[in-house]
């Protein structure tokens, strides 16, 4: 049976397109939204066809709401146990608030020193979207408020642009888990599915019902016996691709959707926005059924980016908007524009990547400990351990008998296993999550 590695690495790379948009999207905007004139004739060309996806930071989005969905869904839907719903709900609020509130208490930091740049480079680029930003005055209640419920309750991202995506996280989770207690195991589920699939139809929490689905799905074929040809992968993905290139920002040149008639009228975001959760639902879809897909994104570089995935979701706009902005201003002062974006994103990326890194270490890891701590002891959570059947760690379901040595706590944390300690993180982000629960072994390694 193989673990989940693979999941971490396709959040790691929906993580990096996410930052590769909001790049373009301060230094090349008008090749990046809306079909404006464009500067970079390259670029312009890319962002209005399938070689967009390169970029696509919604359908980067959309990626980490389906997977949210799936994810949360895979430890109740394998092993039946209502433990698992009860532990991840009272755990959300808090797993996902320390990281979001760590971003915003930087932001202050940035704010009150007055070291973001953005303005100015906003200013140059043409990017109205960017100069917008931080323009406000640092205030530490403000900051408090905003980092505990204003996120969450309110959709205020005025600290951190990212964190729109925050409040539709914990509100999808939450939806998750409703429909799990409500639905799980009734013969008539997949009605109901298709009743809140049409009701949840210009949403973005239809990205959370539908990874949901394709879990329950996985499973039920699985336990059936039932297999997916191996071929059948390619064409599901290359339809996911199709649908997560279709751009939710331009339309200048509509040519290859209306091929297959697919174009889209101006202004119907609704639209752009279900193409592109389509699109997900049916990338991650071709992830399950391939193993050379499964393969590839388990390697030990794309594990590294999904594990760093929801840092470097909080802090990449934060790092844009000060050093980024600095080591451009400097570059164009003696560089052609292009010249000078080019090495701004590369000497960009190493230090994010390693502030990202440690921010999971310090905040992100803890976060999930924390969230356990206070379940445990607030819920009075007895600190035994149980065997749940039909989980072999952090493994897919299997349609045979339980063989494995997983023990697992009342609160839904593993015990402890011979030579080495297993435990799951709930790491959805996103972007979400930037994710969704991770498990990890030994010196916190994803397995």
């Amino acid at each position: 049976m193989e673990k989940l590695k693979y999941l971490d690495g396709l959040r790691g790379l929906a993580a990096l397109a996410v930052v590769a948009f909001h790049f373009l999207y301060v230094f090349y905007p008008d090749n990046v939204s809306y079909g404006q004139a464009a500067g970079n004739p390259v670029v312009h060309a890319m962002a209005e066809s399938p070689l967009g996806l390169l970029f696509q930071g919604h359908f980067a989005v959309c990626l980490f709401f389906v997977l949210s969905g799936y994810v949360l869904s895979f430890k109740y839907l394998s092993s039946g146990n209502p433990e698992w719903l009860k532990s991840g709900a009272a755990r959300r609020y808090v797993r996902l608030a320390v990281p979001m509130a760590f971003s915003v208490l930087v932001s202050w930091v940035l704010l009150h020193f007055h070291l973001f740049a953005n303005a100015k480079v906003g200013q140059s680029t043409g990017s109205e979207w960017f100069a917008g930003f931080w323009r406000f005055d640092a205030n530490a209640a403000q900051a408090v408020f905003t980092a505990l419920y204003g996120v969450f309750f309110q959709a205020d991202a005025s600290y951190n642009v990212v964190l729109w995506t925050m409040h539709f996280e914990l509100y999808g989770s939450f939806l998750v888990y409703a429909v799990l207690a409500l639905l799980a195991g009734s013969k008539r589920r997949w009605i109901w599915y298709a009743v809140l699939l049409i009701l949840l139809r210009d949403t973005y929490y239809l990205a959370f019902l539908s990874g949901l689905i394709l879990c329950d799905l996985h499973i039920s074929l699985k336990r059936a016996g039932f297999g997916v040809p191996k071929w059948a992968f390619l064409p599901i993905l290359l339809c996911g691709l199709y649908l997560g290139s279709f751009s939710y920002y331009s339309f200048d040149n509509r040519a290859f959707w209306l091929l297959l008639h697919l174009g889209v009228p101006d202004g119907l975001e609704s639209e752009r926005q279900l193409y592109n959760i389509i699109g997900a639902f049916c990338v991650l879809a071709a992830i399950l059924v391939s193993p050379a897909l499964k393969r590839s994104l388990s390697a030990k570089m794309f594990g590294f980016l999904g594990d760093v995935s929801f840092s470097l979701y909080l802090l990449h706009m934060l790092f844009l908007g000060t050093v980024s902005c600095w080591i451009f201003t400097r570059l164009h002062a003696i560089l052609p524009y292009g010249v000078s974006f080019l090495l701004t994103f590369g000497l960009s990326i190493a230090p994010l990547l390693f502030l990202s890194y440690g921010m999971f270490r310090l905040i992100d890891r803890n976060a999930v400990k924390l969230s356990s701590y206070l379940y445990r002891k607030l819920l009075r959570v007895p600190a035994r351990t149980v065997a749940i059947p039909g989980i072999a760690g952090a493994r897919e379901p299997d349609r045979h008998a339980y063989r494995g040595r997983t023990r697992l706590s009342a609160d839904g944390n593993a015990g402890r296993l011979a030579g080495g300690r297993l435990s799951p993180s709930d790491d959805s982000h996103g972007v979400s999550d930037p994710g969704g629960d991770k498990w990890t072994g030994r010196a916190g390694r994803t397995l």
